[in-house]
């Protein structure tokens, strides 16, 4: 490409430390970074930063020869798996790597891959115990050739979209990598789904979630009909996340902070308006304030009239910050009932 992969700008940073924090966000923490071509360089981008960095001279004679640089960095005996992703896999993102932990430790087998319409694609988990095999291979293939002929009892992991398989090799992939990873600004429906089973969201709260987001999307369709534009995946997907880290303490700011490490700042900011929503949002209807109305208007799983939680909420020990929470949203419903001239319990019974 005439350029230091490693070193391309994406989402705001080089690409070698969006696959840094896309491993660290996963929940992984021994990470080492194998270095050859323009080294100096790599080294100077990541100082600082809590990782290994691996220098491997024999770069020139491939991609082999930097996994095994890294495995012969690794203590055998600390480990039972060990994964790598070539740093120009630039749509990878950690909700990914997540989902493929779970389904290796589950399983139970040695290789674990994620696959996209029949291709194989990065990044691998592999047991230890073939450590010794993949450092002394010498054969032709590379890391290919040590490894395919596990495949027929390996784990794959079927993924939605193309992002296991994608790198970037040309100008080109390189330009749509970094359009497609900044222009994905939510997750889709099986990735929002999985995000809430690895993150053991319990049962209950995954069916408030869910029911919130009908209401969202009843909300947006009578908006739309009147004329009005609005990113109706965004706020769905924001809507199944919402309450994702309810279980802690200040939830709208936790599930927020989960969904930047999963590289998604939009959804992160809806979520973290949808308990106290923000002045700017309050007098305009747009996904922020959407979601906030929708989640008042949902107890449990049951759609419950605004002025009967205004009702229920008296003589409790937050009384007055609930009143003025239901408040707002009673505003936010007249107002948007003046835009689409009928009730919106009509909407979405």
């Amino acid at each position: 490409m005439g350029r230091n992969k490693a070193l391309l700008p994406i989402f705001g940073m080089s690409l070698i430390l969006k696959q840094i924090l896309c491993y660290r966000n996963a929940g992984l923490d021994n990470i080492h970074v194998v270095v050859g071509h323009d080294s100096d360089a790599i080294k100077s981008e990541l100082k600082g930063y809590d990782i290994r960095i691996i220098d491997n001279a024999g770069y020139s004679e491939g991609m082999f020869t930097s996994v095994k640089a890294g495995l012969r960095a690794i203590e055998k005996g600390g480990y039972g798996s060990f994964t790598f992703l070539p740093v120009d896999y630039a749509l990878i993102r950690p909700g990914l790597i997540m989902k493929l932990l779970d389904s290796h430790k589950k399983t139970g087998k040695g290789f674990t891959y994620p696959r996209f319409n029949g291709k194989k694609g990065h990044p691998p988990i592999i047991n230890m115990e073939y450590y010794d095999e993949i450092v002394g291979y010498s054969g032709e293939g590379g890391i290919k050739g040590v490894i395919k002929k596990y495949d027929a009892i390996a784990n794959f992991v079927e993924m939605p979209t193309y992002e296991c398989i994608f790198d970037v090799d040309t100008p080109e992939a390189y330009e749509e990598a970094k359009a497609a990873f900044e222009k994905k600004d939510h997750p889709g429906g099986s990735e929002c789904e999985d995000l809430l089973y690895l993150n053991d969201t319990p049962p209950q709260l995954v069916g408030h979630c869910k029911k919130v987001a009908s209401v969202t999307d009843a909300l947006c369709e009578a908006l739309e009909a009147k004329g009005m534009s609005l990113p109706r995946g965004l706020i769905h997907a924001s809507a199944l996340l919402h309450d994702i880290e309810k279980t802690k303490e200040n939830h709208a700011v936790a599930g927020a902070a989960l969904l930047e490490k999963m590289f998604y700042p939009r959804v992160a900011g809806i979520i973290k308006n949808h308990m106290v929503l923000g002045e700017e949002y309050r007098g305009s209807i747009c996904p922020e304030s959407i979601l906030y109305l929708a989640d008042k208007m949902v107890k449990g799983e049951t759609v419950i009239k605004l002025e009967e939680r205004l009702e229920c909420c008296n003589g409790t020990d937050n009384a007055v910050f609930a009143r003025e929470r239901l408040s707002i949203a009673i505003s936010l419903r007249h107002d948007l009932e003046g835009r689409i001239g009928r009730s919106i319990y009509e909407i979405i019974e």
